[in-house]
This record gives C-alpha cells, sequence and structure tokens, in this order.
C-alpha cells in the first residue's frame, strides 16, 4: 500500500490572526464538506513513496467514486 499526503490549501486575506484563519478555513471546509461541487474543491495528493509524484483531484470527483463503490 503506498503512503499519501491530501493538502487542502486557501488563502484568508481577512483574517484577523492565526487563530481566526483557522477559524475560517474550518467554516469553509464545513461548507464544501455540505455541498462539495462548489467552491475550491482541489486536493494535492502526494505519494510519499515517490515524493515528487503528485497530482490534484477534485473533492466531489472522489466522493463520487466512493459513492459508486458502496
Amino acid at each position: 500500500m503506498a503512503r499519501y499526503i491530501v493538502s487542502w490549501q486557501m488563502v484568508y486575506e481577512d483574517a484577523e490572526n492565526e487563530l481566526d484563519a483557522v477559524s475560517q478555513a474550518y467554516a469553509h471546509f464545513c461548507d464544501l464538506a455540505q455541498d462539495p461541487s462548489v467552491g475550491a474543491n482541489y486536493l494535492k495528493v502526494t505519494n510519499l513513496d515517490i515524493p515528487s509524484s503528485y497530482s490534484f483531484v477534485q473533492i466531489d470527483e472522489a466522493l463520487n467514486l466512493l459513492g459508486e463503490a458502496q
């Protein structure tokens, strides 16, 4: 089995401090969980066994594949 790092990044320019930025990011991520078809829904996936190997995956596409598998 391979090991992967999944990264989601977003810039929060109106945050008052680091805690506010994390709070905003958490709220945004919760919104994405409710409707992954909108917003910043790309994740960077890095294979730890091949660190120079990475791809970008859309959250809604990954969830659709998960739903089809079940």
